[in-house]
This record gives structure tokens, sequence and C-alpha cells, in this order.
């Protein structure tokens, strides 16, 4: 034994075995005394005429999002709710595809609108009782196109933009004030 320096002593086997058989008592009291959720499985079939889709988002109100192969390789998207049908989301003018990646709680759609097959705008489908208001979002100064991918229920969009059609995307984040930041000036990597 070193001045200075301390040296633990191993507890014993008997107290290592009480300590783990307690440890593992309470876990799986704990574990077995919370409620059990249930889930439903409802089947809500696809829109019209349409065959192949994929989710593209979900929120806490049931509604989502559905996007559908309509021409290769274009894609359309509709949103649908629980006790409702699907609503086919309407296009900016001169736009002929979307792909709606995200659904906030109030509604709140984004995605991307194209004008062929390829890259394009970011888009909001903001809801309206008439239906929705569809702006695009221009991506950074000098960058030609956009695309949304994730939104939250404070109005924050992260996109991607991209100067040329075979540039690397850059991150971005639309604020709720409709300014737009290279995620890197926010420290992100």
């Amino acid at each position: 034994h070193r001045k200075g320096i301390s040296v633990m002593k191993p507890f014993p086997p008997r107290i290592v075995v009480v300590w783990l058989i307690a440890a593992v008592t309470g876990i799986l009291s704990a574990s077995t005394s919370r409620a059990q959720e249930t889930y439903a499985l409802e089947y809500f079939g696809g829109p019209a005429g349409e065959t192949t889709g994929a989710v593209g988002g979900l929120n806490e109100r049931g509604q989502f999002i559905v996007n559908y192969m309509v021409s290769y390789p274009g894609q359309r998207s509709w949103t649908c709710a629980p006790g409702h049908s699907f609503t086919q989301l309407p296009l900016p003018s001169g736009y002929a595809y979307s792909v709606a990646n995200d659904i906030d709680n109030g509604g709140v759609i984004v995605g991307t609108v194209t004008l062929s097959a390829g890259r394009g705008r970011a888009a909001v489908w903001d809801p309206t009782p008439g239906g929705y208001v569809v702006p695009t979002l221009e991506g950074l100064p000098g960058h030609q196109f956009s695309a949304a991918v994730a939104s939250n229920n404070l109005g924050d969009i992260i996109a991607l933009s991209y100067a040329t059609s075979s540039s690397t995307a850059v991150p971005v984040w639309f604020r709720p004030d409709g300014s737009v930041v290279a995620l890197s000036t926010v420290g992100y990597p």
C-alpha cells in the first residue's frame, strides 16, 4: 500500500449475489407493474387506381401522408386521417410531381414538388378550410433546388439545398420567420 493511492477491496461474493438479485427483482417488478399499451390496426386501403405507395409521415392525430408512383419515375402525394378518405395534395402551378416527407400535428405537410422527375423545390402544404396553400421554398442564395425532409410543430423545416442538379446537398433550416440558414453555420457538421 503506497502513500496517496487507495486500494478498493472487492465485495464478498455473497453481497454481490444479494445485490444482483435485488436489482433484477426491482427491474422485473417495475416492468410488470406498468400498464399494458394496446394498439388497433385499421386498414385504409389506398387512393383509387394507385397500387405502389410508401408512407411518408404520421402525426399524433393519426393523419398520415403517402407517396404513390403515378408514372415512372414521378410520384404524387396523398394525405389521410382515420375516418376520412384519401385526399391528393395539390401542386403549385407548373409542377407535375410531389413527394411528401413529414406532417406536423397541425396538419402542415412538407416535401418536394418537381417540374419533371428529378430535383425540384421544397414545398409546404398549409391546410386551409378549402384545401391547401402550397408555397415553395427557395434554397440558399444562388442554389437552384431544394427538398424539405422534416418539420416540427413550431414551424421549423429541415431541408436540403442544391446549387445544381449534380451538386452535393447542403442541409438547411427554414425558420418560421421565412429565413433560410445553412445548418453548418449553427453548429451542424
